[in-house]
């Protein structure tokens, strides 16, 4: 519900939104958000990656994924992307970007 009034005070609504970058925390975590957020799996395929790649590098694993979203060619002018952590004792941080 969190992210949904998150992205309803900026009148969006998760279909609205291209990519999502998650810190994963793990293969079962992320398993779960892209199953919770996403509509296509393929929108968390960046964070995907780097878990596979380069494993769980704790919070900034997030960044990571941003990065390898942002040097992809998948980014188009306007795409929605939301950054979603989740952290210790059920925290959730989340970051609202737009391609330009």
């Amino acid at each position: 519900q969190l992210v949904d009034d998150f992205l309803s005070s900026h009148s969006l609504t998760r279909k609205d939104v291209a990519h999502w970058v998650f810190h994963p925390g793990g293969q079962k975590i992320l398993s779960t958000l892209t199953a919770e957020f996403c509509d296509i799996p393929a929108k968390a395929r960046f964070t995907a990656a780097v878990l596979e790649e380069l494993g769980n590098l704790s919070s900034s694993t997030v960044i990571f994924s941003l990065q390898r979203l942002m040097q992809s060619n998948a980014l188009r002018k306007g795409d929605k992307v939301v950054m979603l952590a989740v952290g210790p004792g059920v925290c959730i941080e989340q970051l609202l970007l737009e391609a330009l």
